[in-house]
């Protein structure tokens, strides 16, 4: 056996034991010998990340397609290079500074000579265009939505078959994403893709798709794959067309040349090394993978568009059994195929005069039917029905029903005599309608009237008058509606003016206690200064401070000091020097105590205000001291 063979076992048995969700290592083992490499492995994952909320934005939101938006610095860097170059090779393109010169009408020339100057003031500057910036989510969406709606305004306004007017789109288009802050999403790429299908320009199409497939690192959407077959379908690109479903298959093969480039869709990738994590291992199980290259590439998913796309791709260029495997595809996976799309490929067939093909689209029909998928059927026109009864005669099926005959292929009778028992019927329905349409064309070209009159006149009188009535009640809840919310706006206005009212006592309430509380303290204070002392009385009492017989902190006997000055000053008449002033000539006739508190700093006095209305307050403890001082002395 080859190595190769011997490691292709090794993956599988990999893969089979990763989906029975039977651990294979270890993985403690393996992230405490990579934390030992060393911690620049963890900067490099959380270092320079840019925040935000990763959400869908122009479709929506699919759990098998989560978009992939940039979460470094570098990201924006390799997206603004990108744009670049896609900016840069629709202004070639769009031939604006060709020796050609300016074609059309006035106005699509002024705007051709005004677009061109924005260009050159963009190119003439010394920063690099585009610059993109992420620094709120709301505002990207914002950013992206505002570019969006101008590229399909722009689109829209542009001629096909006007060479002058598709320069002038390339232009714009060029100059809103070389001035755009925010990187373009998923859905910059769709508009693009489908605006330019839609104009024919098939040239400008492959231009996108290889910007998206050789440059971008974004992860395309089920609408971006449909648009991509459906451009290589009308370029009638065989190989281009192949090499997309061979992507969407996870099946591409990487050239020698390109060792980075991807075999699949980018929609998802993990190492089969890393199988050994329960995260990885869930991952796998939960999308639909195909091992190539060491890795578990994810499918792209399909939903009803892009089958019918794949099943008319595959009729054109691969034949009609590739379609007929397609159509097999998605009767298997519950999608429905539409009506043109299986006439197309049944009407291939009988042309072809096909048997063992024709088999084969009946055996899916009738295993669609058996399998409960009748809708898919039923639904159908008249066309679809006759083309399969061509169908089944062609193969030599007994369209009658209750036939006893053995079948060609091995599957039950009663879902085949069911499926036509139900065609019957749908045949009928539609006959009774074209009859039915037949009489009343050939009664009205006849002048003739085969309905009951009265009865249509009263019916019809019934029915004005329950409209009528009707109106009124709708007029009436109108009204009401109206007066009820005029009233409900009146209350709210009352109830915000009384509780601004009760506010407004209230403050005034506690204003009032305020001041009431002020007054007090203001006569509690004239008091203290309004009290003297007798001379006799003042005399004994400095003398008894000087001589240091009571014990008091000095700040205590500064401020009783002061006080005292102040009260010879009021007897005596004689000008009187400041608190400071008296403050420092107190400190320097009263003896040093000896105690710990003569050694503490001294706190000044500060100056009272004489004659003002809320004389300076005294501290509590001068306060104090002054208390006990008088009661000493008396």
């Amino acid at each position: 056996m080859r190595v190769k063979d011997k490691r292709r076992q090794e993956w599988d048995r990999v893969i089979a034991e990763a989906r029975e969700d039977v651990p294979t290592n270890d993985p403690v083992g393996c992230m405490e010998k990579l934390k030992k490499t060393g911690s620049h492995l963890e900067q490099l994952q959380t270092g320079d990340r840019i925040e935000y909320k990763p959400l869908a934005v122009g479709e929506i939101p699919n759990p098998d397609l989560q978009l992939r938006e940039p979460v470094k610095g570098l990201h924006l860097e390799r997206m603004q290079a990108m744009i670049a170059r896609l900016a840069y090779k629709f202004l070639l393109e769009s031939k604006i500074f060709s020796e050609e010169g300016i074609q059309g009408n006035d106005q699509m020339q002024e705007q051709m000579l005004e677009i061109k100057s924005r260009i050159q003031s963009l190119m003439g500057g010394f920063s690099d265009l585009p610059s993109f910036q992420w620094t709120d989510l709301q505002d990207v969406q914002y950013q992206r939505e505002a570019l969006n709606q101008s590229l399909c305004t722009i689109c829209r306004n542009t001629t096909s078959n006007n060479a002058s007017s598709v320069s002038l789109m390339l232009a714009k288009i060029s100059y809103n994403l070389l001035v755009s802050t925010s990187p373009p999403g998923m859905e910059t790429y769709n508009i693009l893709l489908a605006e330019f299908s839609r104009l024919e320009k098939l040239n400008l199409a492959q231009i996108v798709i290889n910007s998206f497939m050789h440059e971008s690192k974004l992860k395309p959407t089920r609408i971006t794959t449909q648009l991509i077959l459906d451009h290589y379908q009308a370029k009638r690109d065989p190989k281009g067309y192949r090499s997309i479903v061979k992507r969407m298959r996870g099946t591409r093969r990487v050239p020698p040349n390109e060792p980075k480039s991807s075999p699949d869709m980018r929609i998802g990738k993990r190492y089969v090394k890393d199988l050994v994590h329960p995260a990885v291992q869930r991952w796998a199980m939960a999308h639909d993978t195909i091992h190539r290259y060491g890795a578990l590439h994810a499918k792209a998913p399909r939903d009803d568009a892009i089958l019918n796309t794949q099943i008319i791709g595959g009729l054109k260029f691969n034949g009609l059994q590739a379609a007929i495997r397609e159509v097999r595809s998605a009767f298997r996976k519950n999608h429905q195929v539409r009506e043109d799309t299986l006439c197309a490929v049944i009407r291939v067939c009988i042309d072809q005069a096909s048997f063992s093909d024709g088999l084969k689209i009946i055996r899916v029909i009738i295993n669609a039917w058996d399998e409960g998928l009748r809708d898919l059927i039923t639904g159908y026109s008249h066309e679809l029905r006759r083309l399969i009864h061509q169908l089944l005669v062609m193969c030599g099926f007994d369209t009658s029903l209750k036939s006893e005959k053995d079948l060609p292929i091995k599957r039950s009778w009663d879902a085949l005599q069911d499926l036509l028992h139900f065609m019957r019927i749908e045949s009928l329905s539609d006959a009774v309608d074209r009859y039915a349409v037949l009489t009343s064309t050939l009664s009205h070209s006849l002048g003739l009237d085969i309905s009951d009159k009265a009865e249509e006149y009263k019916l019809q009188q019934s029915l004005e008058v329950k409209k009528r009535s009707n109106i009124d009640l709708a007029m009436k809840i109108v009204e009401d509606f109206a007066t009820e919310e005029q009233l409900r706006l009146d209350d709210q206005r009352k109830l915000g003016i009384a509780s601004r009212w009760s506010r407004l006592q209230a403050l005034e309430g506690r204003m009032k206690l305020r001041w009431s509380e002020i007054q007090a303290l203001e006569s509690e204070l004239r008091l203290f200064r309004s009290s003297r002392l007798t001379s006799q009385k003042s005399i004994l009492s400095w003398n008894t401070v000087k001589s240091g017989r009571i014990t008091m902190a000095p700040n205590k006997a500064d401020e009783v000091a002061v006080a005292q000055a102040d009260t010879y000053a009021s007897k005596d008449q004689t000008p009187v020097a400041n608190v400071r002033e008296v403050s420092i000539t107190v400190k320097e006739s009263s003896p040093k105590l000896t105690t710990s508190t003569s050694l503490r700093r001294r706190t000044p006095v500060p100056a009272k205000l004489f004659g003002a209305p809320f004389p300076v307050s005294l501290p509590l403890p001068t306060m104090r001291g002054k208390i006990e001082l008088e009661a000493f002395a008396s």
